[in-house]
Formats: C-alpha cells, structure tokens, sequence
C-alpha cells in the first residue's frame, strides 16, 4: 500500500504503525484541530504581530494574569520594593511563574554570597582600623554610637550608609558627627556645626526617601525628578563622596 512512498515516508508511515489510507489523514485532521482549539501547540507572534497578539502569546505560555500574581518565597519583614519593580519588568518580558521563581533564588543566593563577602571586608576594615588608631580606637566608636543614637537611626539606614560608602567612610562620617556634638544638642536640635546639622539632616531624607516605596520605583525606572533629588541628598550627606 505504502510501496509508491519514498524510503523516507515509508519508515515513517511504518514507525507510526498505520496501515491504512486513512490513518495519517485522521492524524492530520486531528493535529489541525488541537492547534485550532488552542491545545499544545502555540503560534509564534511574527514581526507584524500586535500587543495584544505578544500578549495572548506569552499567556499560553504560562504568564501570570498580571503581575501582581507572581509569587516570591520572602522572609519576614522583608520589603517588597524590589521585587514589586522584578515583577513588573518580568510581565513585560512574558516570563512565567516557573521562570520569575529560578530567577528569584538565583538572585538571593547570589545575594548571601555578596553580603557574607561583603561582612568579612567590614570585618578586616574594623580590625585594621582598631590596629592602627590603638586605644583612640573605644571612643571613635563610641563617638559613631552617639551619632546613631541622636539621629535615632535604625540598623537599616546604618547599613544604607555603610553600603554607600564602605565600612571605613561609614565609621568615620559617624565619628565626626558625633565628635564637638553632644546628644543633647542633637536632640534639641542645636548642633554647633551647620555642616555637621546638614548632613545628618541629608542622612534621614535619605532614608525616608528609601522606605517611600511609590518613589524608590520612580527613582528605579529613571525618573529625573527623583534621581536629581537622591543625588542632591546624596551630595549634602556625603560631600566628599563620589556618590553624585
């Protein structure tokens, strides 16, 4: 029945176990219709495709509804700024729950890497710091414990700072705020120097601008207004920085 096919399609018609006629053109009309259904198989959008058709395509392919539906293994208390802005960029890309989850444990793990790196640099600059300075070095930490104390800064503004600019520049900023300044004038407000008044002020905005969720996003996705103001901060907090 076979014998006018090629080698080729003969293997072929064998393999598939047809032995008549009308088999492989029931296969055929079966594949049309699941493609037409919408079952396994999924067009490729073409260069003339429009949004709604990149839309639908990346649908099939498992894309959430919108992106508030992805879903993130968080820690508690964790903030939710960054991943709020991933969630948005990997929507646009068309990515897949699946997809966001590899990404996002890639992502943390590379994140535990960089922060126990990044711990045991703070801790060879503290030692070298504690080496070099001899018994100075209990009251210049003391004098940085002030600083924090006074602004009433908490452990993640701390850590802000330090990631900004380094162990060594972070303990030295801290120090030299807190150096001519009691807590009480801090409390009260009445810092003797202007500068030092200024960049502690600078310091907080900055924070504050941190924890402002709708603004980190803007800052995030380029917006001028609020890149020139974290840079503006930036530039009063830490003059002698590269920062700006």
């Amino acid at each position: 029945m076979w014998d006018d096919l090629n080698p080729e399609l003969t293997e072929y018609v064998e393999s598939q176990g047809w032995t008549a006629i009308d088999q492989p053109l029931s296969a055929l009309k079966d594949l049309q219709q699941e493609i037409a259904d919408g079952g396994r198989y999924v067009e490729i959008p073409g260069d003339n495709a429009t949004a709604d058709d990149i839309s639908k395509f990346h649908s099939r392919l498992g894309r959430p509804a919108k992106s508030e539906d992805y879903t993130f293994d968080l820690v508690d208390g964790e903030d939710r700024t960054m991943y709020d802005w991933f969630s948005d960029a990997a929507f646009q890309a068309g990515l897949t729950q699946n997809q966001v989850a590899t990404l996002s444990s890639a992502w943390r793990q590379q994140v535990d890497v960089e922060r126990d790196k990044s711990m045991q640099q703070s801790q060879e600059v503290v030692n070298r710091l504690k080496r070099d300075m001899g018994d100075k070095f209990d009251t210049f930490i003391e004098q940085g414990r002030n600083t924090v104390r006074s602004l009433n800064l908490n452990e993640s503004v701390v850590a802000d700072i330090e990631k900004s600019l380094g162990t060594g520049s972070m303990l030295k900023l801290m120090a030299a705020l807190g150096e001519n300044t009691s807590e009480h004038a801090f409390a009260s407000g009445n810092v003797r120097n202007p500068t030092e008044q200024n960049s502690a002020d600078a310091i907080v905005k900055i924070s504050q601008m941190k924890k402002d969720k709708e603004f980190i996003k803007r800052y995030l996705n380029g917006d001028t207004d609020a890149v020139e103001k974290m840079k503006e901060a930036y530039a009063v907090a830490f003059p002698d920085s590269n920062l700006t």
